[in-house]
């Protein structure tokens, strides 16, 4: 029948990387613009829990994700049956054309992966897979935003001036007696600096003072040296633009719709992070890995509650 496309493409488990034994089977049928896939797996080394069911595309010899659901697996056994639009995957510019295989993440780095195209192989490990995200929310244009933006253009404006007050400071200071200038020139060099060796402390020096003074301050109960603050999902919009991303990030959305808060974090040094609360599991710390939070900080032993996090570069 014009216009329909069908076929199966059989699942195979994984274990350190090497394939084994044959997991079960996917049909997909697409119509249109309308993509339906049914997932079968009996037999899997993913035991017991919920399963990770991802598309993926490889790029970079690493399985590029685009989560599609939870299958809840018994013995491992599952079932799972999905519809998505075929020309945006996971609301990306990516197309189900575009797709090479399903990939599903389990406990304990317990893999299954189906490919149906043909191209070099890969590892097939957790650690090969990597979430696709949009590159930032939509922050709607907000008052907060045109403010974030005018900060920033002050914050940029008022470095320039003090590298161009250094280089003015330069050239009142040079020796006369230089004609040919080589001096001015060497001491101006040691003057100038790259504005991103400015900037970027700057502003985060600034907002760390601004989110203490204005949100729950508070310091982990084993480590006095970690400073945190209590903060929204609305909030990332108050950190530098290039972090605005992570208001899509899956695990973090999970986390934060479970507890109802994220931290804000200051390690030593001057480091910060984001931290998502959460409970210290085999399977939380595999999907925390996938979504960029590789790192877990306990604040109670007894119950294994804590932190993900993911650091921000400065």
């Amino acid at each position: 029948m014009a216009g329909i496309k069908r076929f199966i493409t059989y699942i195979y488990a994984y274990e350190n990387g090497t394939k084994g034994i044959n997991a079960g089977f996917a049909k997909v049928e697409i119509r249109g613009n309308e993509c339906r896939i049914e997932v079968h797996l009996r037999g899997t080394p993913i035991r017991m829990g919920m399963d990770q069911v991802y598309l993926f595309k490889v790029e970079g010899g690493q399985m590029l994700a685009f989560p599609m659901g939870e299958m809840r697996m018994i013995k491992g056994s599952g079932d799972y049956g999905t519809i998505i639009k075929a020309d945006q995957i996971g609301g990306s510019e990516y197309s189900f054309a575009e797709m090479d295989g399903m990939v599903f993440a389990g406990e304990e780095g317990a893999i299954a992966m189906t490919r149906w195209t043909e191209g070099k192989p890969f590892a097939v490990k957790t650690e090969n897979i990597r979430l696709w995200e949009p590159q930032r929310f939509d922050v709607g244009g907000t008052e907060n935003q045109k403010e974030n933006e005018k900060n920033e253009n002050i914050a940029e404006r008022a470095t320039a001036e003090r590298v161009n007050a250094k280089k003015v400071t330069a050239k009142k200071t040079e020796n006369p007696a230089d004609k040919n200038g080589e001096n001015a020139a060497e001491e101006l060099h040691a003057t100038e600096m790259p504005m991103r060796n400015i900037f970027p402390k700057f502003v985060w020096v600034d907002t760390w003072e601004r989110f203490k003074n204005t949100y729950p301050y508070f310091t982990l109960p084993e480590d006095k040296n970690v400073e945190c603050v209590r903060i929204e999902l609305k909030d990332l919009r108050e950190l530098p633009r290039k972090y605005w991303y992570l208001g899509n990030n899956s695990f973090l959305l999970h986390g934060f719709f479970n507890y109802r808060y994220l931290v804000l974090g200051k390690l030593e040094e001057d480091k910060w992070f984001i931290g998502v609360p959460g409970i210290y599991q085999q399977q939380e710390r595999v999907m925390a890995a996938i979504f960029g939070f590789p790192e877990f900080m306990t604040t109670d032993h007894i119950n294994q509650f804590g932190y993900w996090y993911h650091t921000l570069d400065e």
